[in-house]
């Protein structure tokens, strides 16, 4: 049996998605990586630097909230 990296399904208030985080540790260090709706992953920050990441994720939520894309 072999398992895929967790996913965190990001959602606006009103449960709208807006990303999916994934732990990437193909990378020389480990890293979470974002997918933006409909576009491809990206890096997010490093594992060792999570708040980094949850202040992107947060200002992206915001936005979502407030209608922008």
């Amino acid at each position: 049996m072999t398992y895929d990296s967790p996913e965190l399904d990001v959602w606006t208030t009103d449960g709208t998605p807006v990303a999916i985080i994934t732990v990437d540790d193909g990378q020389k260090e480990a890293a979470y990586s974002m997918r933006p709706l409909g576009e491809a992953p990206q890096p997010l920050c490093p594992v060792a630097a999570p708040v980094e990441g949850a202040d992107i994720v947060a200002a992206m939520v915001r936005m979502a909230n407030n209608g922008n894309p």
